[in-house]
């Protein structure tokens, strides 16, 4: 996530022109390597909370969650707000403005955001689960994972956490507790780092030929 951050401010300033050039090699590769980050932490908290059968109890999960993730997440975007609105009234630009932002939650928080709103549905999903087979489930897994993927590839770079992305991340927490629980194929590790390496090197020239999800193109 680090690397995320740090990358976008090299790699922000050159993806719109691509060429064979060492940094835009180096930092197109750090930028797609990086993008795992985050759908692998909500495919981790789905592989854990999907696979509890106490996690059906919506009251006591939500009571735990409040107080895990939703509490601090509201006290830290808090915090932003009162950093933004003091720079508003110190630099003497609008407060107003400062404070319209947090309609759509501070931005370095969105992927919380993803997150609280994927725990509210942990209940309903967990008993789902429970009442369809395990083959019918993980068909859904694969067609909601489907769906991510297209959805991520064809939208345009916009608010992150809109209900569409939400949505597309929905795959990634199913499909999270099916690798984790679910899948009983043994694949070799030099077939995984194969298929790694293809899916980096495919992703970066279709990158070096102009197509990238941050314009709006």
């Amino acid at each position: 996530v680090i690397i995320i951050h740090a990358n976008f401010h090299f790699f922000g300033d050159r993806f719109e022109t691509p060429d064979l050039s060492p940094e835009f090699i180096t930092e197109n590769l750090l930028n797609i390597i990086t993008r795992f980050s985050v759908p692998v932490f909500i495919m981790l908290s789905g592989g854990f909370n999907l696979n509890n059968p106490g996690n059906g109890n919506a009251v006591s999960f939500y009571k735990k969650t409040t107080w895990k993730i939703v509490l601090p997440t509201v006290i830290i975007a808090f915090i932003f707000m009162v950093i933004d609105v003091t720079k508003a009234l110190i630099l003497g630009t609008s407060v107003v403005g400062a404070l319209a932002n947090y309609i759509h939650f501070p931005y370095a928080l969105w992927y919380m955001v993803i997150l609280v709103m994927l725990y509210f549905i942990t209940p309903l999903l967990v008993k789902m689960k429970s009442t369809i087979s395990e083959k019918h489930y993980v068909i859904l897994s694969v067609i909601l994972m489907v769906y991510a993927v297209c959805s991520q590839t064809l939208s345009t770079y916009r608010v992150s956490y809109t209900l569409g992305t939400v949505g597309a991340f929905l795959g990634y927490y199913l499909m999270g507790d099916v690798i984790m629980n679910h899948l009983r194929l043994k694949i070799p590790m030099v077939i995984s780092l194969i298929i790694m390496a293809a899916s980096v090197a495919l992703t970066w020239f279709i990158r070096y030929k102009g197509f990238t999800f941050y314009t709006n193109r």
